[in-house]
């Protein structure tokens, strides 16, 4: 049966990435470079904690 759409190979699929990545600015590759990946310092995540009081214990 007929696929009634097209699939392209891995190697087009990679050209076309690579030609859209081509056109990309430094500001629009650095915006989306995984957030992880991006230059910077690293900081401890912020916890919320709600109504949770530090000393407080169980009545």
């Amino acid at each position: 049966m007929d696929e009634p759409y097209y699939l392209p190979s891995p190697e087009e699929y990679e050209a076309a990435k690579a030609a859209i990545r081509a056109r990309w600015t430094p500001e629009e590759r650095l915006k989306r470079l995984r957030f992880d990946w991006r230059p910077g310092e690293w900081g401890a995540p912020l916890v919320e904690l709600g109504e949770f009081q530090l000393g407080d214990s169980p009545s």
